[in-house]
């Protein structure tokens, strides 16, 4: 669907509706009736499908439910009763999510474009920038010798590229592009090797600023813009692996504060969104063999402690962490990817988690996505394996998904980065994708429709 210019993207969700002039009630998904929880293999042989915190494989792990804001507890599991039901939160209204199958006399993502740039991309972010309806594309190189930040338009016809300005110095990565509080997206990347965040504030209609340079810490691993104190302005976040979220705090003028540390344990994927619905982005983080969801407490803060979620043998070493609505309960869910194996926990809208889904990849997963393809009110899932496939699971509610489809797009190079978009204006997503060890080190665009 067309998205309104610096609007949350679709994955996160709660924040997308809460979101002025975001939502557009004519794309509203109807509603249906089931209102039951999902059944889930948890791995310790429950079945049952009860609301109740995830079970650990060989023991159990939750956090203590406590009020939302309350920084001297956490609301991260929810504790199960023992008839099963949720102390807190609710299930809420299913949608009425499509069975995943598709026509096959034209089958979706048939098609694959091929989008030339300047140089090989690393990072893509998908955004409208000029309000048309079809998104452009912010792309990182991947080549210290030919570096660079490029707005590429057109990509479903001959791309154009255009270089930011002073993006040519040093090579940037850990790319996002999103709006801090005027409306209008800015462009923002680390650049290692002078330990900084750079910005590009955006002026309107893909015309940006010169770069200014928030001073950070050495081995910054990832980024992201969310609004953690509910106060109408992104903050900006960056890990430092085992020594802290980075948290700079933004305000209505865009101007970010110092910037303070939090959560040594966290390390190198991040999500964001708001999963327990207060009105301010929770973050969800996660290193090589563990995933701690942080709720935020409204103060600009976080409840602490942080519980470690449960995983699987399968879930390491974690490859990639979403937030999505899977099951069309209109509450976000977890999603960790690792080794051949995609965990999902479904949220009850107030912070806690319910019993664990697993879905096997045909290969280790490094990269992870997730929006609604098919328009049916569940998001969908698009993983990259190591070994150069994209993966495609279609949700068809509940927690229940259809049989894989795998596009083997680029075997033997190592996929980067996956973004969904509407590069063509037909209101229905694609599928963006930088392989930057192809031999032309483009990005790959499978194509929703001919």
């Amino acid at each position: 669907m067309p998205r309104t210019p610096g609007c949350p993207r679709r994955w996160a969700l709660a924040a997308w509706l809460l979101a002025p002039g975001c939502f557009d009630p004519t794309h509203a998904p109807a509603r249906s009736g089931d209102a039951s929880s999902s059944t889930a293999d948890t791995g310790s042989g429950d079945t049952s499908g009860a609301t109740h915190a995830p079970a650990t494989d060989g023991g159990s792990t939750t956090g203590e439910s406590g009020p939302q804001g309350d920084a001297s507890s956490s609301s991260t599991i929810a504790s199960g009763d023992d008839d099963g039901s949720s102390g807190e939160g609710t299930t809420g209204a299913r949608l009425g999510c499509g069975d995943g199958s598709f026509d096959p006399g034209s089958p979706p993502f048939a098609n694959v474009d091929s989008i030339a740039a300047p140089t090989p991309i690393a990072e893509i972010a998908l955004v409208d920038l000029d309000g048309d309806g079809i998104d452009e594309a912010i792309v990182a190189g991947a080549d210290a010798a030919m570096p660079g930040i490029y707005r590429i338009t057109n990509l479903a016809g001959v791309a154009q590229a255009e270089l930011l300005p002073g993006s040519d110095d040093e090579l940037s990565t850990a790319l996002v592009v999103a709006a801090i509080a005027d409306g209008i997206p800015d462009v923002v990347t680390l650049v290692p090797a002078q330990n900084v965040a750079r910005r590009w504030s955006g002026l309107g209609g893909g015309v940006f600023t010169a770069p200014e340079d928030f001073v950070g810490s050495s081995e910054l691993a990832e980024i992201a813009l969310a609004d953690v104190d509910a106060d109408g302005a992104a903050e900006l976040l960056a890990p430092q692996p085992f020594a802290g979220l980075w948290v700079w705090h933004g305000s209505a003028d865009e101007t970010f504060a110092a910037p303070t540390a939090v959560n040594g344990n966290v390390c190198c994927e991040l999500a964001t969104g708001d999963v327990d619905e207060d009105g301010s982005d929770d973050v969800l983080v996660g290193s090589g063999y563990g995933v701690q969801l942080m709720l935020a407490n409204g103060n600009g803060g976080f409840a602490a402690p942080f519980a470690w979620l449960p995983l699987t043998d399968g879930n390491y070493p974690v490859g990639a962490l979403a937030l999505a609505d899977v099951d069309g309960d209109l509450h976000l869910d977890v999603l960790i990817a690792g080794d051949q194996l995609i965990s999902i926990y479904p949220g009850d809208g107030a912070g806690g988690l319910r019993a664990r889904i697993e879905l096997a990849a045909d290969g280790d997963v490094v990269v992870l996505a997730a929006e609604d393809l098919d328009g049916d009110g569940c998001d969908d899932i698009v993983a990259a394996t190591a070994a150069g496939d994209v993966e495609l699971r279609m949700s068809t509610g509940e927690g229940a998904f259809a049989d894989a489809h795998s596009y083997a797009i680029a075997t033997g190079a190592d996929i980067a980065d996956i973004e969904l978009g509407d590069v063509d204006g037909d209101a229905v997503l694609d599928i963006v994708v930088a392989a930057p060890e192809l031999a032309d080190g483009a990005a790959l665009v499978l194509r929703s429709s001919p």
